[in-house]
């Protein structure tokens, strides 16, 4: 199962947070079952996270 990501924000530990952004990484795609899919991207390091009760910005690891 998925973890949820909740807000670290005090009183708050809501899990209402949209996505924001952060660095992804490209590679090649060498899997031959999907051979229209060119490149794959996967999230690198900790992405960036807004509470939508609080306001709070905050980093977390996916």
């Amino acid at each position: 199962m998925a973890k949820k990501i909740k807000c670290p924000g005090f009183l708050c530990g809501s899990t209402d947070v949209e996505y924001l952004g952060g660095n992804q990484r490209t590679s090649l795609n060498l899997n031959p079952l999907h051979p229209f899919t060119l490149v794959n991207t996967k999230p690198k390091g900790k992405q960036k996270f807004r509470c939508r009760k609080c306001g709070k910005v905050f980093e977390a690891k996916i």
